[in-house]
């Protein structure tokens, strides 16, 4: 446990567990001049005090699915010379139209970095649910590559060290981990700022193959409107198009939903898929160019 700095009497309670507890490990960060922005300075003397290779890491406000998380996660590093693995951080269900929004668009991220893992091509995790060997964080210089950036400890991180050779996904319901939602829109907001704000960090290679999601997206809508514009006698072409669009969207989402346990959402597929355009736009400058945003 890492007390960093707190004013809450964190210190005292871990100094009570400490002693009806003698596995547990505890520092304080102290004063001295921090090198580093955000929670990566801490999240570093963690490591540095972990006794153990391999480190599983969530937020303060993330609880796992079950009590088999440890055993699921780590049994990623069964297959041969694997040092990350990367897990589900899913949010809770509440009622409510933001709470499906936030874990649509959380369902879409992880369908993201988990496909691309399967294809070889790993770029990130998420710090809410992410193995990786002590090892391979300090032989890769950790955080220092982006210091200065206050988030980032689990994307940029891994997009520095990931290969097709040292990733492995574990998508078992055992293995998720779940959060409490933001609730209201401006707090999401500010949240997916801060989350988009890295993603101009990332290598070239892997700008490039997420660019082509939101680009397509955008310029099939476009494409469809000025043909619906212009021929519109053809207009069952252009029906057509949105018909096997969303047929393959229910289809893949469909069964990446049931296994990621958001079966749920599934009713809202086409809808936010109309959504995500706006979403785009409403993001692009969070991704594209360097953001200020407020770090709690």
């Amino acid at each position: 446990m890492v007390d960093d700095n707190s004013d809450d009497g964190t210190t005292e309670y871990l100094f009570f567990l400490s002693q009806k507890e003698p596995r547990l490990k505890r520092t304080k960060t102290g004063n001295s001049n921090r090198m580093m922005a955000g929670k990566k300075f801490p999240l570093t003397l963690g490591l540095k005090a972990a006794a153990n290779e391999l480190v599983v890491l969530t937020d303060a406000d993330c609880y796992p699915a079950t009590n088999q998380w440890l055993k699921q996660v780590v049994s990623g590093y069964a297959t041969d010379n694997k040092a990350i693995v990367l897990g589900y951080g899913a949010y809770e269900k509440k009622p409510g139209r933001l709470n499906r929004r936030i874990r649509y668009e959380t369902f879409l991220t992880a369908l993201n970095y988990l496909s691309f893992a399967l294809a070889k091509l790993p770029y990130m995790g998420v710090g809410r649910n992410l193995s990786y060997q002590k090892g391979l964080f300090f032989s890769t210089n950790g955080f220092f590559d982006h210091r200065h950036i206050p988030s980032g400890d689990d994307d940029l991180f891994i997009n520095k060290v990931a290969t097709k050779r040292n990733t492995e996904i574990v998508i078992s319901p055992d293995a998720f981990t779940y959060s409490p939602p933001k609730e209201t829109r401006e707090e999401w907001i500010e949240q997916k700022t801060r989350h988009m704000s890295t993603a101009r960090y990332y290598r070239a290679k892997h700008k490039f193959w997420l660019a082509l999601q939101p680009i397509s997206h955008i310029l099939f809508w476009i494409t469809s409107l000025y043909l619906l514009a212009t021929v519109f006698v053809y207009w069952y072409i252009v029906a057509a198009a949105f018909v096997l669009r969303w047929a393959l969207l229910r289809y893949t989402f469909g069964q990446s939903m049931n296994k990621l346990d958001e079966k749920d959402l599934k009713p809202y597929i086409e809808l936010y898929d109309i959504m995500q355009i706006g979403y785009y736009f409403r993001f692009a400058k969070a991704a594209l160019v360097k953001t200020k945003y407020r770090w709690d």
